[in-house]
């Protein structure tokens, strides 16, 4: 038996894209793997935000409509200033737009599906245009993951 690796998100995009798209090992072993969970220990400027976590975070907000997902950051500051730019930035190369495919920190429009969990609190979320949600969730300030509590209907 062989295992066969899901490419369907990898060949869309490069069907978008006239130029060819380069990985390094470690980002391509990453995301041939995709590994449930995965830890990588690597310097800067290795591409760990631009080539394994935009990669990583778009297929499982595709692949899971409505689905509530996290990023986690060492703090907000550092997360808004650079994890989220970066993996903005990536989609953007992608063909992904803010505010058509994904909406940063506010309420949806009313033409994205809705999440199966709806958070209370959008400040620190990202939501996808099929429902699926990533929520901030900072290391230094306790409790941030609760904006995944069910919003009162």
């Amino acid at each position: 038996m062989t295992n066969k690796v899901d490419t369907s998100l990898w060949d869309i995009e490069a069907k978008q894209h006239s130029k060819r798209v380069y990985f390094n090992k470690p980002q391509l072993l990453t995301q041939y793997i995709g590994a449930r969970t995965t830890v990588i220990v690597a310097g800067r400027r290795t591409g760990k935000t631009d080539s394994i976590a935009s990669p990583f975070v778009l297929r499982n907000m595709q692949r899971m409509p409505g689905s509530t997902g996290g990023i986690v950051v060492p703090t907000f500051k550092h997360g808004l200033t650079n994890t989220l730019p970066g993996l903005l930035a990536a989609w953007k190369r992608w063909g992904y737009i803010n505010g058509v495919h994904y909406v940063v920190g506010r309420k949806p429009p009313k033409s994205f599906s809705k999440p199966i969990t709806e958070p209370a609190d959008y400040e620190h979320v990202i939501t996808f245009y099929n429902g699926s949600v990533a929520i901030i969730i900072s290391q230094d300030r306790p409790g941030s993951s609760a904006h995944a509590v069910v919003a009162a209907h």
